[in-house]
């Protein structure tokens, strides 16, 4: 119970599954597993001492549960942290942008109570390049259990 009261759960969620291994630590799998894997970077305090944070979130974009999920599914198989694309190219700046995940803008939409479409498309402009890119980006359909249904 403890892994889940840090989690912010009161209770154990359905999708997520834990088993204590042999040497006392727990394995944990399910939609939120990735996250517990590779931990954020925290900013130096004297940076981090100067965010002030909203008092509401209105103007904000809300994720449902599910539709966050799906889109951190989708996400690390389009382009799993710390992956690079590879390229013959002498030129590696166009690999080098599409390897950032702040490169793409991501669409989610919901159809239905257990489908997900997440697209990403490409936004080579952000790392200072003007190149068209005809096939860059990826759809995928996500079932409410986390599965990949698709990709075009």
């Amino acid at each position: 119970m403890v892994l889940f009261v840090a989690l912010g759960c009161s209770a154990p969620h359905p999708d997520i599954r834990v088993r204590q291994l042999a040497n006392g630590m727990y394995e944990v799998e399910g939609p939120l597993a990735g996250s517990l894997k590779q931990k954020a970077a925290w900013a130096p305090p004297e940076e981090a001492s100067a965010v002030v944070f909203p008092n509401s979130f209105k103007e904000g974009v809300h994720l449902e549960g599910p539709m966050m999920a799906a889109l951190e599914v989708a996400m690390n198989e389009f382009l799993p942290p710390g992956s690079e694309l590879q390229t013959q190219d002498p030129d590696k700046r166009m690999a080098q942008c599409l390897s950032r995940r702040s490169s793409y803008d991501t669409h989610v939409l919901q159809s239905g109570d257990d489908l997900f479409f997440v697209w990403f498309s490409p936004q080579p402009s952000r790392c200072g390049l003007n190149e068209p890119i005809l096939d860059g980006g990826a759809v995928y359909a996500i079932d409410g259990q986390g599965r990949i249904l698709d990709r075009r």
